[in-house]
């Protein structure tokens, strides 16, 4: 079941990166932090807290989401300092 669950969330996070991530619209933002948190965060902090045997690959699931989350502003605040890069 949390197979499943992972493969629709990985679609339709990629289907979300290539869409609404590259024009910087800022639902795109603030769905990935919603539901990132609602979702992984949540399903990793619940693990660590019951001491489940797939906490720490949840964990890693969770960090590669806040670091793609870090990315996106450190990519956009480079992209916003730099005169004529159109600020997508």
């Amino acid at each position: 079941m949390l197979g499943g669950y992972a493969l629709a969330t990985g679609f339709l996070l990629i289907a979300l990166a290539i869409t609404a991530f590259g024009t910087r619209h800022p639902a795109a933002v603030a769905g990935a932090l919603i539901g990132g948190a609602s979702s992984i965060g949540l399903m990793s902090m619940v693990n660590f807290m019951i001491g489940s045997d797939f906490r720490w690959p949840l964990f890693a699931c969770a960090l590669v989401w806040a670091l793609s989350l870090i990315a996106y502003g450190f990519e956009s605040y480079a992209s916003a300092a730099v005169p004529g890069s159109g600020n997508r």
